[in-house]
């Protein structure tokens, strides 16, 4: 496996060093790695002189707009014909929605994962599992072209990092995310200045969500699981954008006795899940029960389901799974 994954990443390098043109797609409400990995990428290509473009489907999470520097882009003809299209932090095809189309007008095509549930629809794909973030495999990727890395790459790649590690307080943060970590601070990272964007800039809006969600939490299995069910009345009476819903499920992991946490958020017509655990319950297998995926203690899906009939079900499964 580390042959073919260094086979791969060394692949991957030689592929961009010979494009012109590289066109990079982070996944459908985009969070701190996925962000975070593309704007590293897009600035390492255009100091080697390529044309780079981050292409996006929505509007960045106000939190993450400070590392954007003018690189993103909803123009997917921004580049008529890609010599290279590379995904970033994306599990399936199903993660770039709508840019679909976009991202096989690419020469060549390319995905860079860390999700333990995979498939591959890349020419190119390299996945591991074990990366605490794809801002780790990233970086390596960076080494492996060569590519000096300043102080905005850096930081981009240490808020990937940082949030998809919670911190550093997750399971998947490895002896190696330190390692890496601490080559960013040689690169003269601003860590504080940093969290304080992701972590302490939120709109009083996303407080107010907070509360109407936390108002009405669903205990289950004498308390080892909590859900919430986020609804766009909450959405409305608030003001908060569905990416202000980010950290709820955290919170709700973080309660004593709770092993499985579960938010549920209505969006237009589609129901979007997110998953924590802390040991009991693998959550990416419950995920991919319901065409989702993750990882052991993080992982979502999508339903088509009313939010009513998606939180009966996973409650059916997520106590089927912790109680047997």
């Amino acid at each position: 496996m580390t042959n073919e994954r260094e086979k791969t990443l060394q692949k991957i390098a030689e592929v961009l060093r010979s494009a012109a043109s590289v066109l990079i797609f982070p996944h459908i409400r985009m969070d701190g790695d996925s962000l975070g990995s593309a704007v590293a990428l897009a600035r390492a290509l255009r100091a080697a002189g390529k044309q780079a473009w981050i292409l996006v489907a929505e509007d960045i999470p106000n939190n993450l707009h400070f590392m954007e520097g003018g690189l993103s882009t909803r123009d997917s003809k921004v580049i008529e014909q890609p010599d290279v299209c590379i995904a970033v932090d994306c599990s399936d095809a199903e993660r770039i929605e709508d840019r679909k189309e976009a991202f096989a007008r690419g020469k060549t095509t390319v995905v860079i994962d860390h999700h333990v549930t995979f498939d591959a629809f890349a020419e190119i794909n390299l996945s591991d599992g074990q990366a605490a973030a794809t801002g780790e495999l990233v970086f390596e990727l960076l080494k492996h072209m060569a590519a000096p890395i300043d102080r905005p790459i850096a930081e981009a790649l240490y808020a990937a990092i940082v949030t998809d590690t919670g911190n550093f307080q997750y399971s998947n943060t490895s002896a190696k995310t330190h390692r890496i970590t601490a080559e960013l601070y040689a690169s003269g990272i601003d860590h504080t200045a940093v969290v304080v964007e992701i972590y302490q800039n939120v709109r009083p809006q996303k407080i107010l969500l907070l509360g109407a969600a936390l108002n009405d939490i669903q205990m289950v299995a004498d308390g080892k699981i909590a859900l919430v069910q986020v609804t766009k009345e909450m959405f409305r009476q608030t003001g908060a954008l569905i990416s202000e819903s980010e950290g709820i499920v955290e919170m709700l992991r973080s309660m004593r006795g709770v092993e499985v946490a579960a938010v549920l958020k209505e969006d237009n017509d589609k129901v979007r899940v997110g998953l924590r655990s802390k040991a009991a319950v693998d959550v990416a297998e419950i995920a991919a029960l319901f065409g989702g995926g993750g990882h052991q203690g993080a992982a979502g899906f999508s339903s088509s389901d009313d939010i009513e009939t998606t939180a009966v079900r996973l409650i059916e499964a997520l106590k089927k799974s912790l109680l047997g």
